[in-house]
């Protein structure tokens, strides 16, 4: 039988990556306004530390050059593995939060001019564009191939 926090440990580096991913779901509206670009980018910047913090602390499934704490003791982990789990929890409820508004907006404006998507790639001007694409390849250069948008 396998020791229980190797089973702990192994599961960290996909709800991790599960966890980065999540922010990729997050879309904002056209008319947000000006604010789109400054949101976008503080969610990338986000994003960006939470996969710095998976490589600090060891539980990164791929290899870095950046340096890491360590392997996590079994109380650490599981404390992880709560926190990365809340994370999940939190985008599942602003999910479904999001499904609600947007069908009470379909049913009051079926056009649906105000469920119109920012497109990161199309939308943002050129300075914030830059930063976003920088950020994007830094954080995919420290994901593993394996993503939950692969298997959604």
């Amino acid at each position: 039988m396998g020791d229980p926090v190797s089973g702990v440990i192994l599961g960290l580096p996909s709800l991790l990556t599960a966890c980065v991913d999540c922010f990729k779901y997050v879309q904002i509206a056209r008319n947000f306004g000006s604010d789109y670009e400054r949101c976008l980018l503080a969610l990338d910047i986000t994003k960006l530390r939470l996969s710095r913090w998976g490589v600090s602390v060891g539980i990164s499934s791929n290899d870095s050059p950046f340096p890491t704490v360590g392997s996590l003791d079994e109380k650490d982990s599981q404390l992880a593995k709560e926190l990365l789990k809340s994370i999940m929890r939190s985008f599942e409820q602003a999910k479904t939060t999001s499904r609600r508004i947007e069908k009470s907006l379909r049913e009051q404006n079926p056009t649906g001019s105000s469920l119109a998507m920012f497109n990161p790639e199309t939308d943002l001007n050129l300075d914030y564009s830059s930063i976003h694409r920088t950020l994007d390849g830094i954080l995919t250069k420290r994901q593993t191939s394996s993503s939950i948008l692969g298997k959604a």
